[in-house]
């Protein structure tokens, strides 16, 4: 994980009943989320943190860049199999 660069920024958002939390447009774009993105949580002592979930469509690796082609998140390996067949 990298080194955590912590900022409060002075928004706060209010759960629903079913226990969401509506992300603003802002951190959204700043962030490269769009509707239907994977979102990952991770608990860090009493904190929760949420972040865009990177992970290839074709192999689900998470551990590498990917670049999105046609709506799908795809890794340099995958891109290079694909130009084979």
């Amino acid at each position: 994980m990298n080194k955590l660069k912590i900022k409060s920024v002075g928004i706060t958002r209010k759960l629903d009943p079913e226990g969401r939390v509506g992300i603003p447009v802002e951190y959204r774009k700043m962030l490269g989320m769009e509707s239907g993105d994977l979102i990952e949580i991770i608990q860090l002592e009493d904190s929760v943190i949420m972040r865009k979930y990177n992970s290839c469509s074709i192999c689900h690796n998470s551990d590498v860049q990917t670049v999105k082609f046609l709506g799908k998140n795809l890794c340099k390996e995958c891109i290079r199999r694909i130009k084979v067949l």
